[in-house]
């Protein structure tokens, strides 16, 4: 090649990828002999990589987001460049030209290093929109997202790597002696600078990307467990979702200032998502705590520990509360996103928190049955109807919770309802038993009443009421106990008991009525001497007065001890009046045996028992 055509070709080499030349312009004859120098050859590597680097720098002004780069003529100008530099290297002389050779060389390095790290930089932006594009997809397909992630994250790790070798390169060139050979070494270090905002961008997207799959896989997983009530995998699936979530929403923020400027929203809506996820996670596993806790609770309630039980509820409600703020503190932080995912855990929230609140109230109405019954046995009967009053509203409560949580499940806790509502109903029907059997009592003290006032037609009414009312009570405490089971048990046993006792004082005292009726035919027939048919109407009341008292301790008996007033009223008439028919008897066997004067006197003995029966 003549000088004069080197020459040419030299200064085209600065402009011909712009101008999209081609082919070198010809030579005259008398430039063959020309012999090209090291400088020469430096000049054309020069003007090549200033060429390069001018056009990763119109690529990065015109942004990455906006142009692709290819690389292919680039490529070929960094091969021209590397040829010339080592043509120079073989015709250096001097040993300052050999250091031209040096720093031209490391400049060409920076140059290669920024051009394979726009390449990396490009080719991951692409795959990480792509992946991007998979995760906001109405159904997410982790395995082809971690696919494509893989392809992206080995891009940016070689854009990364590229870098680091382009900026070691330059650094340990001779800046000055580049400038002195007209390289655009300050550009090129600028560009790199520019850069490294991009590098730091794509590798923490690429890597909060994967974090973000790894997430999302793990909810996957934790649905699925939840279908398949495997609740304590559901758990741990949760607890490794809000971990991935949390690990992406850190590595997006802690990104953003070192990332170039049009990365930012990029990072910042990861960040979002990292976040808005995490609490959606977390909010998960303190859901599944409270679940767990309510099955806690309904165990500790069918053994009849009931303070443990209150306790789990607690927790359990504690849980749910968590679980619902970080459902409100994830919601909505990226617009439009994830809304589905964020009602369902409310509905099921909703759920979770009306069976630990319903359970709570459920308790209070069992502790209020049980109020109630220490109050009938100290015999503040209108105390009791007050709190059974409350037991009922708490019960009533307490089923409306189950309902309203029932209408909002989201399948977490569907089982859990029907038994709820149940124990709910038994509750309710203890209340409501209760309160019929106190209904009984004071028909029950009515006919006492009566009975002592000689006024048997209301005592038999009132003792028939009680008799009827205690078996409504006693038909309620039934029908509760067998919709629950076991399920409070002792208290509808003592309940039953309690029913029973009231139906047997009702039935005594209807029998002692019976019994008062005939003692007062016999007192006629003895009066008018009628010995025979006294003593038949006597021996008849004494009959049902034992039939009475053996109802009275046979129901006593049943509550061991309860209504111990009214019992002890009963029988005290009962036995007294047996006393007086005793009394009569004597008299009726004595007047039929000519022996009147002990007719008589037997006759007034009775009637003082008569009299005692009020005393009762």
């Amino acid at each position: 090649m003549g000088r004069r055509a080197f020459l040419r070709w030299l200064a085209l080499a600065g402009t011909a990828g712009f101008a999209g030349c081609e082919a070198l312009p010809g030579g005259s004859e008398n430039d063959a002999e020309y012999e090209s120098t090291a400088g020469d050859h430096l000049a054309v590597a020069v003007g090549n990589l200033n060429t390069v680097a001018f056009a990763v720098g119109e690529y990065q002004r015109a942004g990455p987001r906006e142009t692709t780069f290819d690389p292919e003529r680039p490529r070929e100008r960094l091969a021209t460049a590397q040829e010339a530099i080592d043509a120079a290297a073989d015709a250096s002389e001097s040993e300052d030209r050999r250091k031209d050779v040096a720093a031209v060389r490391g400049f060409a390095d920076g140059v290669e290093g920024t051009v394979d790290s726009v390449v990396g930089l490009d080719e991951a932006g692409t795959r990480l929109d792509a992946v991007r594009a998979i995760l906001e997809a109405e159904e997410v397909d982790t395995d082809e997202a971690s696919a494509v992630l893989e392809a992206a994250t080995a891009a940016s790790s070689a854009a990364t790597a590229a870098h680091r070798a382009g900026t070691d390169a330059l650094e340990s060139a001779d800046g000055a002696r580049l400038r002195s050979l007209d390289a655009q070494y300050g550009p090129v270090r600028s560009g790199l600078r520019t850069l490294a905002g991009y590098v730091a961008g794509v590798d923490a997207l690429a890597l909060g990307y994967s974090d973000q799959v790894a997430g999302v896989g793990h909810l996957q997983s934790a649905e699925d467990a939840v279908d398949g009530e495997q609740y304590d995998a559901a758990g741990e699936s949760f607890a490794a979702a809000r971990e991935a979530f949390e690990a992406a929403a850190a590595t997006f923020e802690g990104s953003k200032d070192d990332a170039a400027e049009d990365l930012v929203a990029d990072l910042d809506l990861g960040d979002k998502r990292g976040q808005s996820l995490a609490s959606l996670s977390a909010g998960y596993v303190s859901l599944l705590a409270a679940r767990e806790a309510l099955t806690a609770a309904e165990t500790a309630i069918d053994d009849d520990a009931y303070d443990e039980a209150r306790t789990q509820l607690e927790a359990g409600s504690d849980a749910t509360a968590t679980a619902s703020d970080r459902f409100e503190a994830g919601d909505g932080l990226v617009e439009g996103e994830f809304t589905d995912e964020f009602d369902q855990a409310r509905a099921r929230t909703t759920a979770v928190a009306s069976l630990s609140e319903g359970y709570l109230g459920l308790l209070d109405a069992r502790d209020h049955v049980t109020e109630a019954d220490s109050l009938i046995d100290e015999e503040r009967y209108d105390a009791a109807r007050a709190v059974l009053e409350d037991a009922s509203a708490d019960s009533t409560a307490a089923d409306e919770r189950f309902a309203a949580g029932e209408d909002a499940d989201a399948d977490l806790v569907t089982e859990k309802f029907e038994t709820a509502r149940t124990r709910a109903a038994a509750l309710d029907s203890l209340s409501t038993g209760y309160g019929t059997l106190l209904d009984a009592r004071d028909d029950l003290d009515r006919a006492g009443s009566a009975f002592s006032d000689d006024d048997y037609g209301s005592a038999e009414t009132a003792a028939e009421s009680a008799a009827e009312t205690s078996r409504s009570a006693g038909e309620t405490f039934a029908a509760g106990r067998e919709t629950t089971g076991e399920t409070f048990a002792a208290e509808f046993e003592t309940a039953s008991n309690r029913a029973t006792a009231i139906e047997a004082l009702a039935g005594g005292y209807s029998t002692m009525v019976g019994a008062r009726r005939e003692a007062e035919k016999g007192r006629d027939d003895l009066d008018s001497g009628f010995y025979e048919a006294a003593d038949d109407h006597f021996e008849t009341a004494a009959g049902r007065l034992d039939d009475a008292e053996a109802t009275m301790r046979e129901g006593r008996a049943a509550v061991d001890g309860k209504f111990d007033t009214e019992f002890g009223r009963a029988l005290c008439q009962v036995t007294t009046l047996g006393s007086a028919v005793d009394h009569f008897e004597a008299a009726a066997e004595a007047g039929r045996d000519g022996r009147l004067g002990a007719a008589d006197r037997a006759r007034d003995d009775g009637e003082t028992e008569l009299e005692r029966v009020e005393d009762c």
